[in-house]
Order: structure tokens, then sequence, then C-alpha cells
């Protein structure tokens, strides 16, 4: 009868097999999967048994099952020590992710402070190459060099039409008077009306 179980427990496990490969989406060796397994072992050994017209003792269903059961814990043995192992490896995925994200804001940072001196270098140059002060660069706002020369220009322009001439011996009068009245007002400092 030894020989009898041997064979029907070897009969039984590749079913068995199959039907836990499976379930073994269940990450956790938690004892509801534990019984869960039992009981369809104890099922399938009992089904085996009624087929082939046997009768089993339930010392005997149960020793059948203890060996399957212990067959499916030595699968998964080294279970909580793949477990921590993944885990760690989280926890270093995680830091170097950190460092790299870190890495990345550093670089944004820098690229932002480039830029703007780029763009700091695009209005001086503009305001240079119009005559203007370095102090009048700062009115300019725009960042593509045509578009600032452009602005440049406008400005130094603009301040030329208002600037007094201070050119030596050159004066800064108003425009000469058309008629006596208008001499007269100018010599006395008050200007046309």
């Amino acid at each position: 009868m030894a020989d009898d179980d041997a064979q029907d427990t070897g009969g039984t496990t590749d079913q068995n097999d199959q039907n836990d490969d499976g379930q073994q989406q269940d990450t956790g060796g938690t004892d509801q999967r534990a019984d869960t397994t039992r009981q369809q072992i104890a099922d399938d050994v009992r089904q085996d048994a009624k087929d082939q017209g046997k009768t089993l003792t339930q010392a005997e269903v149960d020793r059948i099952v203890a060996d399957r059961v212990a067959r499916e814990r030595k699968k998964y043995a080294d279970y909580d020590e793949l477990k921590k192992a993944a885990s760690r490896l989280k926890q270093i995925e995680d830091s170097q992710k950190s460092e790299l994200d870190k890495a990345k804001d550093r670089e944004t940072a820098l690229q932002v402070e480039l830029q703007r001196y780029r763009v700091a270098e695009i209005r001086r140059a503009a305001a240079s190459a119009a005559g203007l002060d370095s102090d009048l660069a700062d009115l300019i706002t725009a960042a593509d060099e045509d578009e600032a020369a452009e602005q440049a220009r406008k400005i130094a322009e603009r301040l030329k039409a208002k600037a007094p001439d201070l050119r030596q011996g050159a004066r800064t009068s108003p425009a000469a008077p058309k008629n006596r009245n208008d001499l007269l007002r100018a010599i006395a400092g008050y200007g046309s009306d």
C-alpha cells in the first residue's frame, strides 16, 4: 500500500503543481494561503483515491497532505530572504534616484543661470552697438539679438532727440524769434506762448 500511496502522491503532484502555478500571484506566505493549499491537496488526494476505488484513512490523508505541504514550503523556503533582498534593492534604487534627481535639479538651475547671463550679454552688446551707456542696457527687454538691437536703436534715437546738443560752442536756445515781440519775450526769459 505504501507503493500505491507513493504513486498516488506522484500522480496528483503534477496536477497540484499546475493548480498552484495559477495561484502564485499571492505574494504573501499567509496562513490563509497555507490553509487553502492544504484543503486543495486534501481534496485532490480524496478525489484520486475515490477515482481509483480506494478508501483512505484520515491518518493516510493527513500524512499525504503533510508531505505535499512540506514540498510546497520547500519551494518557497527562501521567500523571506528574496523579499528582504528586493526591499533592499528598492531602497538602493530610490537613493540613487534621489541623487539623480538632485543632479538634474542642479543642472537645471545652472542652465537657467547661464541663460540669464547670455541674455544680459546680448542686451549689453546691443546697447554698446547703439552707442548707449552700459547702465541703459537694463531698459532693453528683448532676449533675441535682433530684437535687442532694434530696441537699443530706438532708445538711442529717442535719447538723441530729447538730449540737448552739448558740443562745444553749441547753444541750447529756442528757435529764432519770428517778430519783435517774440524777441523781447525771449530776452526777458518769458519764452513764447
